[in-house]
């Protein structure tokens, strides 16, 4: 028991790492909108792909492997940390950070004690941070109640039925995902997780009438039901959360000067700037790409005293 207790917490922190590093890659790749929502939705796609397999397969595997339990949890532990090694190895030869005037800044590395306070510096970060942590709680506890649920409850864990509803986790979820880029052409980053957010209590609801509202000849249809609504609208969320905290590191990354904070506005929005500009350059540009990049069009009026324009002073000047 020690030693599966030591390697499952080693699991979770090269798996954590290597999750870290990997998302963190991600607002390097564009800077632009849409195509920060397709990208997203792409890789959460493929995530959760991945994962939809493995919830489906294991209860199958594991119970009729030949040679027993024991046996079929060693080759699937196998197969799963060479796949994982594999992909670390992709990864880390064939991805390029590309850059980027909001990204690629000089600054000193950060130290660990720092990171809190980074954090609370941008206080669009710390916004999304909360409602990631409160998104991910009830996922987690959700999913990981649903094997306890499915043995206890409706007695068919390791059966086709299991089966089936991770099939259809895995189809609306990767629906869901998929269908994203779409919508966001259609409607407002808002308006989508309003209706996810609705979809995900309909899909709760309808979890807690199994047995009580419902008859028990229909529990798995009413089930197979609510996974699809529920897990609908949580992928419509995985990747609003993933694009949204890609702009917050911007906003925090743009340095405060007299120029305007890089704040959420709507698409094909006009934004029109007035003030001297005498500010370096580059962070001028680095202010109106992020404005570009959410496809804000405008214009600049710069207004100037006749003395910054000559600046007539000489000797000693403050």
């Amino acid at each position: 028991i020690t030693l599966f207790a030591v390697l499952y917490v080693f699991s979770g922190m090269t798996f954590t790492m290597n999750d870290i590093s990997y998302w963190s890659m991600y607002p390097t790749f564009s800077t632009n909108q849409k195509e920060r929502e397709s990208i997203g939705a792409l890789a959460r796609i493929f995530a959760s792909l991945g994962m939809f397999i493995v919830i489906a397969a294991v209860p199958i595997i594991y119970q009729n492997f030949p040679g027993g339990p024991k046996r079929g949890f060693f080759w699937i532990v196998l197969v799963t940390a060479s796949i994982f090694i594999i992909s670390q190895v992709v990864v880390f030869f064939g991805v390029k950070e590309k850059k980027s005037l909001i990204t690629d800044v000089k600054q000193a590395k950060t130290r660990l004690r720092d990171m809190v306070s980074i954090i609370f510096k941008n206080d669009q970060l710390v916004v999304i941070i909360i409602a990631i942590l409160l998104f991910n709680t009830g996922y987690f506890i959700t999913t990981s109640l649903g094997i306890y649920f499915f043995n206890y409850d409706l007695i068919l864990y390791g059966g086709i039925e299991f089966t089936l509803f991770s099939g259809i986790l895995s189809v609306s979820q990767l629906s869901a995902l998929a269908l994203f880029p779409f919508l966001a052409k259609k409607m407002t980053r808002k308006k989508i997780f309003t209706i996810a957010v609705i979809m995900i209590a309909v899909g709760y609801k309808l979890f807690m009438s199994v047995g009580y509202v419902f008859p028990d000849s229909v529990s798995m249809l009413v089930v197979g039901l609510a996974g699809l609504v529920l897990f609908s609208g949580q992928g419509f969320i995985q990747v609003l959360t993933l694009v949204m905290l890609a702009d917050t590191i911007e906003y925090g990354r743009l340095p405060a000067t007299s120029l305007p904070a890089v704040e959420p506005l709507p698409r094909h929005a006009r934004l029109v700037l007035i003030g001297d500009f005498l500010v370096p350059l580059p962070k001028l540009r680095a202010t109106l790409a992020a404005f570009a990049a959410r496809g804000v069009r405008g214009h600049l009026l710069q207004a100037l005293d006749p003395a910054e324009e000559t600046f007539p002073f000489a000797g000693r000047v403050q």
